[in-house]
């Protein structure tokens, strides 16, 4: 998910849309209109009221899931957390912390502030779609009530289910980390959990496809969310730990070098006596220019080694990932997977001072498990 279209800003936090969001809205509309709103009790509604109906209920239906994500939002500030943005996308809404929660009861109390709103949400709704039942307000309008009412209900049980990342899942992470005082095995058997039932509800959204009903491809569809997002939120708690430490206490120092005017095949001599598979390059002036690897001396016939020099080869610093020694450590498992690389050079003042390889980036992940809480 990207970081979306800025809409404006509700109780001071930044709010964004992503641009999947209209995929739904139409989405949502559409069923609305050909569905819910297609009935006995409603054909003596024209076409264009049904639509202004069925655009009006989607409208109040993101509307509930902006109030749920700032729930969120408004009770991790109470906790002195702060809530850079909140963001509605394909699925529903993400609110951004500054910070992760540091106790497991905050966590809690955030997890429980979304469901508990969008009941009340589905309450209220409940009341006003009985209030117009009773005062003749019309079919259209019962029943756009009511289907607020049901959805509203119905994502909060959803939200509910103990599989990380959704708020059920953040609950059962709460639960286990007040039990055990152990962060990092709390998050473990959230994630198990968030696996298992985004892979159990992709399996029966498939077999409901099989058998004909296409209303499995809404269950495969969030099933792969629940699974990309819980990933996604894996590598983000494993990066948290990394925030103190450095790009400079991580990487290798004083890696070995090659000149950009050294020839391939003097540089595929040398090769036999280290164990690296790929150098930083230096001009004559010592400045880093790039990177050589294997995959560049396979792309080039053999019988040009003697009369290519490496800077012919080499990938440019532009096409690298490239930190400075005193950068967050945590943004290399971002960045390099990100640029699809290996390998990040490290430069301080126009100097090369070490490399981050993937050993590096292995090593790195085992001391985030370390000092995970």
């Amino acid at each position: 998910m990207g970081e979306g279209v800025r809409i404006g800003s509700i109780a001071g936090v930044e709010t964004r849309v992503d641009w999947t969001t209209a995929i739904a809205f139409a989405l949502i509309s559409w069923s609305l209109y050909s569905v819910w709103l297609t009935d006995e009790t409603t054909v003596r509604v024209d076409d264009t009221g049904r639509w202004v109906a069925a655009i009006a209920g989607t409208v109040l239906f993101y509307a509930g899931l902006l109030a749920h994500e700032l729930a969120h939002a408004l009770v991790a500030r109470h906790h002195g957390l702060g809530v850079s943005s909140m963001t509605l996308w394909l699925f529903g809404g993400v609110a951004s912390l500054d910070q992760p929660p540091q106790t497991a009861r905050v966590e809690g109390e955030m997890a429980l502030a979304g469901p508990a709103t969008s009941i009340g949400l589905g309450a209220a709704w409940g009341v006003l779609a009985l209030l117009g039942d009773t005062f003749g307000m019309g079919d259209v309008v019962v029943k756009l009530l009511t289907w607020l009412a049901v959805i509203n209900v119905v994502l909060a049980v959803f939200n509910l289910v103990p599989a990380f990342p959704l708020d059920g899942g953040r609950i059962l992470r709460s639960v286990v980390w007040a039990v055990t005082g152990e962060r990092m095995r709390a998050t473990r058997v959230a994630f198990a959990a968030g696996r298992v039932f985004a892979y159990g509800l992709m399996l029966v959204g498939a077999l409901e496809v099989l058998g004909g009903g296409i209303g499995g491809l809404w269950m495969i569809f969030l099933g792969w969310f629940v699974l990309i997002a819980g990933r996604t939120e894996g590598a983000l708690a494993v990066a948290e730990p990394l925030r103190e430490l450095t790009v400079g206490q991580v990487m290798t120092p004083r890696p070995t070098c090659v000149p950009a005017t050294m020839t391939v095949a003097a540089l595929v001599d040398g090769l036999w006596s280290h164990r690296h598979s790929a150098f930083p390059v230096l001009d004559e002036a010592g400045a880093p220019v790039g990177l050589v690897d294997l995959g560049q001396v396979r792309s080039l016939a053999r019988d040009r080694w003697g009369q290519t020099v490496v800077g012919d080869i080499v990938i440019p610093l532009a096409r690298l990932p490239v930190f400075g020694p005193h950068e967050p450590a945590s943004e290399l498992l971002g960045r390099i997977g990100r640029e699809g690389r290996r390998r990040a050079l490290v430069i301080d003042d126009g100097r090369l001072v070490g490399v981050v390889t993937a050993t590096d980036l292995a090593r790195l992940l085992e001391r985030a498990e370390l000092m995970q809480p």
